[in-house]
């Protein structure tokens, strides 16, 4: 839990108290956890300068566990970000095709194709190079690209969510049981 005497000493985190303070944001309990791993799996989606600080507002602004939202966005890292962004840009082509979206792309050599131009060759022996060059692909495809994370984001952060309550639920469920079974044993033993 947020300790109110530093927040209160901190100049800059005094205005912030009444929000930090909040126990939704500290508390460990089903609904907070899984809206915090919700919260960090659709933010880390963002560009990743952004992604902890909107975790950590969005967190403040619904009051679920602010750690989990924080943590939840590691999943998206310099080794990660290239695979997940092709994923959310397939979903952005496949949602805009189904939704009859024609799309036009420009060729190199300057005519006009109709559909969405294939994603450039990987070469390992320019990482750098081909890195730039899905970029710019990537760039060159901004409406399905961003449908497509916006997509992904919700895909993630509902999942998240439904796993976190199924697995927590199932948690509770067991150590019960083990408590009910100890305490029968206990009982029997007694007599």
């Amino acid at each position: 839990m947020a300790d109110r005497e530093k927040l209160e000493r901190s100049p800059v985190l005094r205005p912030l108290a009444p929000w930090l303070l909040h126990p939704g944001l500290w508390s460990l309990n089903r609904r907070s956890v899984a809206g915090g791993i919700a919260v960090g799996l659709f933010c880390g989606l963002l560009p990743s300068p952004f992604q902890i600080f909107v975790a950590a507002i969005v967190s403040i602004a619904v009051h679920v566990n602010l750690p989990a939202a924080a943590l939840a966005t590691f999943y998206t890292n310099p080794v990660t970000v290239i695979p997940v962004y092709l994923v959310g840009l397939r979903l952005g082509i496949w949602i805009y095709e189904a939704l009859g979206y024609a799309p036009t792309a420009i060729a190199d050599d300057g005519t006009v194709a109709a559909g969405f131009p294939p994603p450039p060759e990987f070469l390992w022996s320019s990482f750098l190079q081909s890195t730039w060059d899905i970029v710019v692909w990537m760039a060159g495809l901004g409406g399905p690209l961003l449908v497509g994370l916006l997509a992904l984001g919700t895909l993630l952060a509902v999942g998240g969510y439904a796993v976190v309550w199924m697995v927590w639920g199932l948690t509770v469920s067991r150590s019960r049981q083990r408590r009910l079974s100890r305490r029968s044993v206990t009982t029997r033993s007694q007599r």
